[in-house]
């Protein structure tokens, strides 16, 4: 068994291949000790409790936080509450997981007002929400140079000194505009004839974490924390997908999939759609050479390194990808 690079689960050991651990999850010689699980939109496995036709229940299913396919629950599918994808920490023990708990994202705190209200994000915009310790755009994380990083947005806070309000938008390291106290809350002061400072909209800013690092991997366009690749989400070759990168702006104008792809013609390629944008291009080749797995790409923007998170289909052994 091996720990992936900083995945909180285990899985069973793959092989290192173009410098990425991939991870085997369906396998033509999967045995009665494994979960031989079906990588899909919603990813199948086999009910382990299930001894006999007679002894496979719901109950069992839902142990896994999954339901069952059919009336006969020999098989379970991750389906409930958001955890489609099963992550497996040994031969006989895993669950279904969302995909933002798959690589998790460590620290991160609420923001909160007067009403005990939490500062988050939904799309470009600063709300006010009830706190829930589930939803990553209520959490945020402090940088060492005092940005504040929402955590599902990867996006900074920032003070719009035209429109005197708060909003979000990509991290300046050198920007006074996104650079906070650790308490109160204000504004720093900028030297700009005047002493200007923001309206402490939220008074208690006191982050009991040091400032770290982000340590996740990056969103792709819709926000989501894993790109699923199958026949319909992949049909032209090669296949392209957004995703929001650098985090912090950088004058380095590309970034780089960290892999030597010794192929004719490569997997993955990197362009640039903007300055915050990039668009990943696969080729339809990695369907069928990483069907059935999660993929962690590591990804390098100038000096900034993180990740993009993949899932193959599983596909059927006389299944062929033109």
């Amino acid at each position: 068994m091996v720990y992936a690079d900083g995945m909180a689960s285990t899985f069973n050991i793959g092989v290192v291949w173009y410098c990425l651990f991939y991870f085997v999850a369906y396998s033509a010689n999967a045995t009665k000790t494994s979960f031989e699980i079906e990588r899909g939109k919603y990813d199948t496995f086999r009910n382990l409790d299930c001894h006999t036709s007679q002894s496979c229940n719901r109950n069992q299913c839902e142990s896994y936080r999954a339901e069952c396919v059919d009336n006969k629950c020999e098989r379970c599918r991750c389906s409930k509450d958001g955890r489609h994808t099963f992550v497996a920490s040994g031969s006989n023990t895993g669950n279904c997981t969302k995909d933002e708990n798959i690589i998790p994202i460590p620290g991160g705190e609420y923001i909160k007002n007067s009403k005990g209200e939490c500062l988050g994000v939904k799309g470009e915009e600063l709300i006010n929400v009830p706190c829930s310790e589930n939803d990553l755009s209520l959490r945020w994380q402090r940088s060492r140079l005092l940005n504040l990083l929402n955590v599902k947005a990867l996006k900074c806070l920032q003070w719009k000194n035209d429109s005197q309000e708060f909003a979000v938008a990509q991290c300046k390291e050198a920007s006074e505009m996104q650079q906070w106290f650790p308490f109160g809350f204000r504004f720093r002061e900028i030297t700009l004839g005047t002493n200007i400072k923001a309206k402490p909209l939220y008074s208690n800013l006191s982050f009991e974490t040091p400032a770290s690092p982000y340590t996740g991997c990056y969103r792709f366009q819709n926000e989501s924390f894993m790109l699923y690749l199958d026949d319909e989400t992949c049909r032209e070759n090669p296949c392209s997908y957004q995703f929001f990168s650098p985090i912090f702006a950088s004058d380095s104008k590309r970034c780089d999939v960290r892999l030597t792809q010794n192929l004719t013609k490569p997997l993955f390629f990197i362009k640039r759609t903007s300055v915050d944008t990039q668009t990943l291009t696969v080729n339809r080749d990695a369907l069928k050479i990483f069907n059935g797995s999660l993929l962690r790409l590591h990804i390098k923007c100038g000096i900034e390194k993180h990740c993009l998170l993949l899932k193959f289909k599983s596909l059927r052994w006389n299944t062929k990808v033109s």
